[in-house]
Formats: C-alpha cells, structure tokens, sequence
C-alpha cells in the first residue's frame, strides 16, 4: 500500500514540477508520506541497534560516546524520561523533516521536483540509517546560509554542522566548504584526490591512517572498511563529473553566485572517492549532496531558456539517479530488503513490537 502511495505521489510531484507549481497540499502530502516511512519503520539490522541503544540508555547506562554525542543526549533526555522508542523517533523525524523541507524551500523554486527526486530512492537509505538522516536534516537546513556572502552566515553554517556532526561524525566533512572558492582549491581537490585514489590503491583499497583514527574515534571500523568492488568508486565519481559538467557550463551563462558556491562543493567532494574505495558506508558523503545538487538543477529553468536543453537535463539527471537507485537497492541493499520498508510500518501493522 505504501509502496503505491509513493510512487503515485512521485508521479504527482514530477507533473507539479514540470507546470512549476507547488501547491501546499502537495507539499503537506510529502511531508506525511516521508513522516509516515521514516518513523514508522520498525524492521532491519539498523533499527534494532537503535533499539537497543536507546533500552541500555534508558537502563542507565552512560557509555563512553566520542562520536554522535548529540543523538546520545536526546537518547538520554528522552529514555530516561520514559518515553517509547517509537516516539522518540516521531519527535525527531518531524524535527529533521521540518528542517529538511526549509532548506529545500530556501535552495528550490520548484520544491516538487526535489520532493519527486528524494522519493525515488534517498527516502528509503534515510529510512535505514536513521541518524545519517537526522544530520541530512541538518545539513539541508544549513547549507543556505553558505550560499550567502557575509562571514555571519558562514559561521552559523559550520555552528549547524558541527551539530549535524553530533548526529553522525561524517557530517564534519562538510565544514570543507568553507574553504574560499578559487581555481587553486579545484586544483588542490583534484590533485589531492588523484593522490588518494593512487595511494588508496596501492595500500589494498585502504586509505593510509584511517585505520588509525577510526580505532580512536572507537567507531566500529569494520563497517567502514569492508571493501566493495576496485570498480564501484566509479559511482560517485561519475555523479560529481556531471554535477561539475553541469554547473560550469551554466556558470559561463550566468553570474549568479550560487554556481560559484555549488562547483565549489562539488570539487571539494571529490577527496570522498578514496574513501569510497574501502566501503560503500562512504558514499553517503556524496549521496548526501545529491538533494542540494537537485536542488539546483531545479532552478535551471530561470537561465536555461530553451526548453529542449532543460529536457536533456532532466533526462540525464534522473538517469543518474536510476544508477543510484540500481547501486543501492539492487546491488548493495537488494530489493527484499527494499520492500520490508514499505511493509514493516508502525502505521499499517497492529503487532510490530
């Protein structure tokens, strides 16, 4: 049932979109539909580790969290106050939803096709690994404040993502752009990633020290270097040399200062490839990006004036996201496990406990 109303509702968006409407009705539907799937998915590996996180918190137990800290401290105030899981996560996903659909507001004239994008296939990750999602949130709702030129905004930006960070530590790699925007740090991007792809290689798809600080973040290295495929960085890889494709070509159109913020966030992304040599958990780095970047593919319509390009970009663009979709669900999750989020729901099943 769900798995209907979704793609029904992606149908809707994409119609919205290309009318560039955005009727609040259709907004408030996305909202309840991304409410209903994130919170209310109670099945997989994930959601039982939080469980029980959130039932030894409750206990009493304090641990020694040198990471994720801020998700911690509101395990604390709420398990130790009583309150169900499953509340806890309610109050928190409205909380990043809200956040999440202010930043895609601030970044978008044509929210629906961002909405369309994400319920496509990010939903379904963000469902699964539910505090990536909550930094998601955070980050979204920052990263207008970056596309701003006063020293301000760029400090509450990296405030915002230092608390993202307390949510998953793989958030603090964001505060990389605040990096001034030059041509020497593309350069310095690209050669320092080909340097890391090189010597990545040469050490058996590991990343030389990550080894050593992840063992004294105590973070559970396994997870993050169980290696994948010498070929699947090339996901990532191809993602970003059509975003940078993408926004040079309309920078050398246009003056607006947003291109010049957006390339610069694309090629700082390019240090993650090494890491997504190791373990596809780093490719969330990237695919974390993919929502802003859509955000302003969706604004294309204000420069690009002929009709036929804007549908070759739109064509291209969900292309990418059908590999995306391919990488995650059929490859790396497998659709079996896909389907357990729109039938393990909180909402539509009486005994899920």
């Amino acid at each position: 049932m769900l798995i209907s109303y979704c793609i029904g509702l992606i149908l809707i968006n994409y119609i919205a979109s290309y009318y560039g409407k955005k009727p609040k009705i259709i907004i408030l539907l996305n909202f309840i539909l991304m409410f209903v799937l994130i919170s209310g998915y109670f099945e997989g590996v994930d959601i039982f580790n939080y469980r029980y996180s959130y039932f030894r918190v409750g206990s009493g137990y304090d641990g020694n969290f040198k990471t994720d800290v801020g998700y911690h401290m509101l395990e604390i105030l709420f398990a130790r106050n009583g309150v169900d899981f499953f509340v806890f996560k309610k109050v928190l996903t409205f909380a990043g939803l809200l956040l999440f659909f202010i930043g895609v507001s601030r970044l978008s004239y044509n929210p629906c096709y961002v909405y369309a994008t994400y319920l496509l296939y990010q939903v379904v990750m963000d469902t699964i690994q539910f505090r990536n999602f909550l930094g998601f949130c955070v980050l979204m709702f920052a990263l207008p404040f970056l596309f701003k030129e006063n020293k301000k905004s760029h400090i509450i930006y990296a405030i915002l993502i230092v608390i993202a960070g307390s949510f998953h530590f793989v958030m603090c790699w964001y505060l990389l752009f605040l990096l001034k925007d030059n041509k020497y740090v593309y350069r310095i991007a690209i050669g320092i990633s080909v340097l890391f792809i090189g010597a990545t290689a040469l050490n058996n798809m590991r990343v030389p020290f990550i080894h050593t600080f992840m063992k004294w973040l105590d973070m559970g290295i396994d997870a993050y270097v169980d290696g994948i495929s010498s070929f699947a960085f090339l996901l990532p890889v191809f993602t970003l040399i059509y975003y940078i494709y993408i926004f040079r070509f309309f920078s050398n159109r246009s003056d607006r200062y947003e291109y010049k913020v957006i390339l610069k966030i694309d090629y700082i992304s390019l240090f993650a490839i090494p890491f997504c040599f190791m373990s596809f958990q780093w490719y969330r780095i990237i695919r974390n990006l993919n929502m802003l970047n859509y955000c302003e593919i969706s604004n294309l319509k204000k420069v690009a004036k002929k009709s036929l390009m804007r549908k070759y970009i739109l064509i291209l663009s969900f292309a990418v996201m059908a590999i995306w979709m391919y990488a995650e669900f059929i490859r790396f999750v497998g659709w079996d496990s896909v389907m357990t989020i729109f039938e393990n729901n909180i909402y539509i099943v009486e005994n899920y406990s």
